[in-house]
């Protein structure tokens, strides 16, 4: 069972592009589609299941044109949303291709439970799909990922070792309050945490930043976070302590 989605755009009346030559092969296990608010996510997610037509592209389910011939393909695709049920209605019909558009955070401790089982029983002969804006929900279930924002997919890989491409980039120094707006403006500043009531700065380089900056493990959250900045991925630029590498 394989999915290949090919050169996808879709852009809408008001001259929003919400697609942009997506282009994914997709075989069986369960792919993380993740990205923040309006990247792209249900665009493409409507068009996997043939509510939506893009401008342009190719959807191919297991050698069948999904988007010339939706009614060849509506019994083997399942969606689940919100809906009350839908994971007893997805279970019945035992789909090829299961979409899940729906935050796993947050479902009650025995729904996510039973979902999870769901997907990963359907997953050993089926293509699952999860879209999702937690990473934790990409990094415990997910055997590929795609990042998407802003209408294109920044970067594929699988979660269970895509940090490991960003050892010796990510660089961690606790900061006063008051200084947090200059480092961020100094520094490729990707997230900030408090802990022990400290705030810490996590920044993207190839390089050590300064003075004070000490080398940090990465973590899944830090690969989707430099990708979103672009440094790396499909829009990475390369930046002052890139070149200095």
């Amino acid at each position: 069972m394989d999915l290949q989605i090919g050169n996808i755009s879709k852009t809408y009346p008001d001259g929003v592009q919400a697609l942009k030559n997506v282009t994914l092969s997709i075989a069986t296990g369960i792919y993380g589609l993740v990205g923040p608010a309006d990247a792209g996510k249900s665009t493409l997610l409507r068009i996997l299941t043939g509510v939506q037509r893009p401008d342009e592209g190719s959807v191919w389910l297991d050698g069948i044109d999904v988007l010339n011939h939706v009614h060849d393909v509506d019994h083997l695709v399942g969606y689940l949303t919100e809906s009350p049920g839908g994971d007893s209605w997805a279970i019945a019909r035992s789909p090829k291709l299961l979409i899940i558009d729906r935050p796993l955070a947050g479902l009650e401790p025995d729904k996510r439970v039973r979902l999870t089982d769901l997907m990963r029983e359907l997953a050993q002969t089926s293509i699952v799909i999860l879209s999702t804006r937690q990473i934790d929900d990409v990094r415990d279930l997910c055997t590929r990922m795609g990042i998407i924002h802003d209408g294109r997919i920044l970067l594929e890989a699988d979660p269970r070792c895509a940090s490991g491409g960003l050892c010796g980039r990510i660089w961690s120094r606790e900061v006063a309050k008051e200084a947090l707006a200059r480092v961020q403006r100094e520094h490729a500043v990707i997230s900030t945490r408090v802990l022990d009531g400290r705030p810490f700065v996590r920044v993207y380089s190839n390089v050590a930043p300064g003075v004070g900056y000490e080398r940090a493990k990465p973590e899944l959250e830090d690969v989707y976070l430099s990708a979103l900045a672009g440094h790396i991925g499909a829009r990475s630029v390369p930046t002052e302590a890139s070149a200095a590498s």
